[in-house]
């Protein structure tokens, strides 16, 4: 018989030609070569040793899993320095007047757009006003679903999905009361 995966193909070509001529000689079980040439009919099962396959991805990755010994007060202090200075860095640009921001010394609900602060206001270098992300979140999705016009996209699905269904914007229907 035909050993090798050329051989196997060969042989299992051989087979169904034989089946479609309908040749009886063919049809027999023993002609079938398994499809794993490295396979032999008498292997019934798999043995995996979980150690070697460890050390084997080891070797090949090498050891990734140890750990950097930092103490989380450094951590913290690393982190709150790179937070620091990507604020400092976003103070500089237009970014932060398209938020909506707490006004100082008022609750959350009272908030104003920081439209009026200038990228060089020097009172919000020293302390950013806090950003009220809950009146930008629904200003953002009012604003998103307009843009829909009432029809089904990412922010009509998400809020379905959710439960709220908004009514039908009558600004843009064009009908008159």
């Amino acid at each position: 018989m035909l050993r090798g995966p050329s051989g196997i193909l060969e042989s299992q070509i051989l087979l169904l030609e034989g089946k479609m001529k309908n040749s009886s000689e063919n049809l027999n079980a023993e002609h079938v070569i398994p499809l794993n040439p490295f396979q032999s009919p008498d292997e019934s099962h798999v043995t995996f040793d979980v150690d070697s396959f460890t050390k084997a991805l080891d070797r090949i990755l090498g050891n990734q899993r140890q750990e950097q010994k930092v103490s989380p007060g450094e951590l913290v202090g690393s982190l709150k320095a790179y937070m620091n200075e990507m604020d400092h860095e976003l103070a500089q640009t237009n970014v932060g007047k398209s938020f909506t921001t707490q006004k100082r010394g008022a609750s959350s609900v009272e908030a104003a757009t920081s439209e009026s602060a200038g990228p060089d206001s020097g009172a919000e270098d020293a302390e950013l006003a806090p950003v009220d992300a809950d009146m930008n979140l629904v200003a953002n999705l009012l604003e998103s679903y307009s843009a829909q016009a009432g029809l089904a996209g990412p922010t009509s699905n998400i809020l379905q999905s959710m439960g709220v269904n908004l009514p039908e914007n009558t600004d843009f229907t064009g009908s008159s009361s």
